[in-house]
């Protein structure tokens, strides 16, 4: 017997672009309900942010966030690949030429990561509950971007770029969490055998979609193409942008795999 797990970005993929609304994937959440699946966000969103959303599903156990860095498995246990603690001490000690660069949230008031942003205020607040990962602004040049790259590596840590941040966390991705979330649940179930499905809309979900039996891309809003290098499983292009690409991806897998689950 199959049992079905589904992981899904929120922002521009479960979540509309514009005014966060998951109403599409409203009947097929109650599809995924009958068929007793599991669905958990990924998200580069703190727990704290998460605690504080509506969602169509429980959250955050279990959750993956800070794109990967903390996992909270299904008897709500943290992981934490790197603490906040260690990170910022890190920074704190980097050599000047480089730390007079580096503004982080640590280093921002709320109203100034409100500024940065385009938070609400109390979103902000939340944003600024870190546990194991540090975005950053950049204000040197890129060789000097590069050399910190390196430090940060040698030291056990590793920088991704998002949008207008950069991020400073420990070594994995949303992909090695999954990896782990999936053990842990195939041990809730040891009779059953686990298909797993991660929607995603941005580069930084590339290596979530790439270690499921299904990956599906969602269209982003900017236009940008990712690619999903060496797929563990097969890779789906859903059909249009935000939740309702969203809705319309699910809707065919369920309809192919339905019978087997």
């Amino acid at each position: 017997m199959k049992k079905l797990i589904v992981y899904t970005d929120l922002d521009g993929t479960l979540l509309d672009h514009h005014d966060y609304s998951f109403e599409p994937v409203l009947p097929v959440m109650d599809r995924l309900k009958a068929l007793d699946a599991k669905v958990m966000a990924v998200t580069s969103k703190t727990v704290a942010e998460l605690e504080a959303m509506d969602l169509p599903f429980p959250a955050p156990s279990p959750s993956i966030t800070e794109n990967g860095m903390v996992r909270i498995d299904f008897e709500g246990r943290c992981y934490v690949a790197q603490h906040y603690e260690d990170i910022i001490a890190f920074i704190e000690n980097l050599p000047s030429q480089y730390r007079q660069y580096f503004i982080g949230f640590n280093d921002m008031s709320v109203a100034e990561v409100v500024q940065h942003t385009g938070l609400e205020e109390a979103a902000a607040m939340l944003a600024k509950k870190r546990i194991g990962s540090e975005p950053f602004l950049w204000q040197g040049d890129e060789t000097a971007l590069v050399a910190l790259r390196d430090l940060a590596q040698s030291s056990g840590f590793r920088i991704t770029q998002g949008g207008r941040f950069y991020h400073l966390m420990g070594q994995g991705d949303k992909g090695e969490a999954i990896k782990e979330m999936s053990k842990d649940y195939a041990s809730l179930y040891k009779e059953h055998h686990i298909v797993s499905v991660a929607l995603g809309d941005g580069p930084n979900d590339a290596q979530m979609l790439g270690v499921v039996d299904y990956g599906v891309k969602i269209p982003n809003s900017s236009g940008h193409d990712f690619e999903v290098l060496n797929p563990a499983g097969s890779v789906i292009n859903a059909p249009e942008a935000g939740p309702r690409g969203w809705a319309a991806a699910m809707s065919d897998l369920l309809d192919q795999l339905e019978l087997q689950l």
